[in-house]
This record gives C-alpha cells, sequence and structure tokens, in this order.
C-alpha cells in the first residue's frame, strides 16, 4: 500500500492470491496491477507489461517450506541458514 501510495494511488478493490500465475492472470484480464517476485518477469503473456521498482521500502513476505519428516543435512543446512538471515 505504501507503494501504492508513493506512485500517486489508492486502489480500488484488493484482491488477494497466493498463486502467482492467478495474479497475472488478474492482471491479462485488466484487473489491475501487482507486484511480483523480480524472477516472474519472465512470463510473457500479450498486454502484460513490467516494470521494476526502486523503491527501497517495496518489501514482500516469502515463506519457506519443506517436507516436515525430510531428513537431510543439506536441508537442514540451508534452513538454519536461512533463518540466520532473517533474523
Amino acid at each position: 500500500m505504501k507503494t501504492c501510495l508513493k506512485a500517486g494511488f489508492v486502489p480500488q478493490k484488493i484482491q488477494l492470491t497466493r498463486d502467482v500465475s492467478v495474479a497475472i492472470g488478474l492482471v491479462s484480464i485488466g484487473m489491475g496491477v501487482t507486484p511480483l517476485p523480480e524472477t516472474q518477469s519472465s512470463v510473457m503473456i500479450p498486454d502484460v507489461n513490467y516494470c521494476f521498482l526502486t523503491d527501497s521500502c517495496a518489501t514482500f513476505t516469502l515463506t519457506l517450506s519443506w517436507q516436515r519428516h525430510q531428513k537431510n543435512k543439506a536441508l537442514a543446512d540451508f534452513i538454519r541458514y536461512a533463518r540466520e538471515l532473517t533474523v
């Protein structure tokens, strides 16, 4: 919301989704704009344009998930590393 306000507009309606492809689909049918991870800018859909945000306040929450009972040293090391980065 802060990024929208800084850009000079207030969204009239907000549709939440956890699925990036749904968000891009909503944009493609004229339902507004959506923030996306940069990695999704390669999804080429007609009439959908991408621009990069330079606002350092534009942050997003990411969630790390894994199989609960997975026994894997590399996975455990990665989870520990990710937690250290987010503290």
